[in-house]
């Protein structure tokens, strides 16, 4: 499955993962992960480090905008690299994160954050 990966360095790419929750948190460096819904529709959420904080992460300015896009009036940050993922409406499993969904997280990142 596709996915969207922004690093806390800057760098963005669409890296192929098999399925599991293994392969998703070495993908964000090995930390326990945690999941974030972004959108109303409940089919697009960031996977990131659950205490990437606590082990001092490096800010990631990125992945830190497309948060604070969805959750407007938000002044936390994201510590440590970032996944997006993308989810089934019907039946909550991961798939693939759509060309759409990339344009749109991309857009936001091109438009700084801003509506």
């Amino acid at each position: 499955m596709k996915y969207l990966l922004v690093k806390s360095n800057g760098n963005i790419s669409i890296i192929d993962l098999p399925k599991g929750i293994v392969a998703k948190r070495e993908a964000i460096g090995g930390y326990d992960v945690e999941f974030i819904t972004l959108n109303y529709a409940m089919t697009l959420q960031i996977c990131l480090a659950e205490a990437g904080k606590i082990y001092q992460l490096p800010r990631n300015d990125l992945a830190t905008k497309i948060y604070r896009y969805y959750t407007e009036g938000s002044s936390d940050w994201i510590a440590g690299d970032a996944l997006f993922c993308s989810l089934n409406s019907k039946n909550g499993n991961f798939k693939s994160i759509s060309a759409e969904e990339t344009t749109q997280l991309l857009s936001i990142l091109i438009n700084n954050g801003n509506k």
